[in-house]
């Protein structure tokens, strides 16, 4: 999740086959052309006459006059005159709902305005969806998460998204890594109780800029306007979390966290974590008398000493804690299971230690393992039932444990691994649907320069089909964090530069 933070990538990703160029779209005058050569790696799927090309913000469906293969065609797509210089090209083939398709990318220079580019993509094998999400199967129908009947998939593609912008720099297409504007968005927030309101938290940028809370309205079709509250600066990572109730916002900063009211958005109360750590995580329990809080010191995660703490929330004074040697990342169940609080934390070296706070404080942890590779576990979460427990990291796979979790229990047979089934190498964060049937995955992978941002949604319950299509982040950033709306109709995340915030309407 955070060590993405200033690491910028060019590059998108979907997924691509072709087409002649006498299909080229929308020609306008200084508009630049890419003509790409485009073919199957090989013939495991047939029929498929559906080709999506993107570059940038630019994205166009073609309509094949022959099913892909592996013979080479042609296709062609216009860009803006702005999008100049090097730039990734993602193309995919589909069929008429998700399932077996082909997917790949490649870079194009672009020398300048009104110039054509050339580049070749060969397609490998991968889940695809059609670019509107699939209609849902004639045994069912879609339901709030997208899930259709059993010979199908419905629901609204992940792909129908909108960036908006956490920062003030502009569209966070234009902003320029290490300038104004280089924010990371490690926090994503909806009420609980209000429909209409939802926060983003972003770390500060290279300038010095402080980190902010956004407040945002959401509209009845998904859209989101800044309210006109000023920014809720502070220093630090700025992730959120809202009081069951809704009443309150809790912002986790360097050294502390910050308490506002949410009727008027002003602070109420400051909890100062003793060891002076940054504050990487927060949650309040599920009747809001504790306010459980992450905090780690340290220059590298091979230093780190994280701190869980759990304060009474009226009264922060001397809390129940743990310490975890290289602690990274925090999940808090949102109820209680068998009378006692789950609570995950994970770490650097790829394990997540998992306690149960109860009157009497925090238990010893249960210790499981989450990277086959002992790289980082990035991201803990809770099924909104308090039965299931996902973690994910930096070898791309998702794992699932069933609650109560127990020491060295192995997670369930069936991983969502988006390294094998999106261009992300990496889980960044992952976010259940309020229903707990469908999980949103955040992925990522410019750390190991393999893999882009992406945003996909998934069965919760196994198989762990993919169920909708694919949002690839336009200028490739990691996807860092992500909540759904208390309704299910919506998800908002963040990705790891330039202020970037993604709404997809479900």
């Amino acid at each position: 999740m955070l060590r993405a933070v200033n690491r910028l990538r060019l590059g998108i990703t979907l997924l691509g086959v072709g087409v002649g160029v006498g299909s080229l779209h929308g020609c306008k005058e200084k508009e630049s052309l890419i003509v790409l050569t485009v073919r199957a790696a090989d013939t495991s799927v047939t029929g498929l006459r559906t080709l999506v090309v993107s570059c940038g913000s630019t994205t166009h469906v073609f309509t094949l006059p022959a099913p892909v293969s592996t013979a080479t065609t042609s296709v062609g797509l216009y860009v803006p005159s702005s999008l100049t210089g090097t730039q990734t090209v993602v193309a995919y083939a589909t069929g008429n709902q998700c399932g077996a398709g082909y997917k790949g990318n490649t870079t194009v220079d672009i020398s300048g305005a009104g110039e054509t580019a050339n580049g070749a993509i060969l397609m490998n094998p991968t889940t695809t969806c059609p670019p509107n999400g699939g209609s849902g199967g004639t045994k069912g129908t879609g339901g709030t998460t997208g899930t259709g009947g059993t010979t199908g998939t419905g629901g609204t593609a992940v792909a129908n998204c909108t960036e908006y912008d956490h920062g003030s720099s502009g569209a966070c297409s234009t902003c320029t890594v290490g300038g104004t504007g280089d924010l990371a968005v490690f926090g994503v927030a909806f009420s609980p109780t209000n429909p209409q309101v939802m926060v983003t938290g972003s770390s500060g940028d290279a300038t010095g800029t402080l980190g902010s809370v956004k407040i945002w309205t959401v509209g009845s079709n998904g859209t989101l306007t800044a309210q006109g509250q000023p920014p809720l600066t502070g220093s630090g990572l700025n992730v959120v979390a809202f009081s069951p109730d809704g009443s309150a916002l809790a912002v986790g900063r360097s050294g502390k966290v910050d308490i506002y009211q949410v009727s008027n958005w002003t602070l109420s109360s400051t909890v100062t974590v003793s060891t002076g750590g940054s504050v990487y995580g927060v949650g309040f329990s599920p009747d809001a008398t504790l306010l459980i809080v992450l905090s780690v010191t340290g220059s590298t995660a091979s230093t780190s000493v994280a701190t869980l703490a759990a304060y009474p929330a009226s009264a922060p004074t001397t809390p129940f804690t743990a310490t975890i040697t290289e602690g990274y990342a925090l999940g808090v169940s949102p109820v209680t299971v068998n009378g006692v609080l789950p609570v995950a934390v994970t770490t650097a070296n790829g394990n997540m230690e998992v306690f149960t706070l109860s009157a009497a404080g925090l238990s010893s942890p249960a210790t499981v393992t989450v990277t086959s590779n002992a790289s980082y576990a990035e991201t803990a979460t809770f099924a909104p039932q308090g039965d299931l427990l996902a973690s994910g990291g930096d070898d791309g796979a998702l794992n699932f444990w069933s609650v109560p979790v127990s020491a060295s229990q192995l997670p369930d047979a069936s991983p969502i691994d988006i390294n094998a089934n999106t261009f992300s190498s990496e889980v960044w964060s992952a976010a259940f649907s309020p229903n707990g049937s469908s999980i949103a995955v955040g992925g990522g992978g410019f750390t190991d320069g393999g893999g882009f941002g992406t945003l996909t949604v998934w069965n919760a319950n196994a198989p762990r089909a993919q169920t909708s299509g694919e949002y690839d982040t336009p200028s490739g950033y990691d996807v860092v964090s992500v909540a759904y709306a208390p309704s299910g109709n919506l998800i908002v995340a963040g990705e790891s530069n330039c202020g970037c915030v993604i709404a997809c309407p479900q």
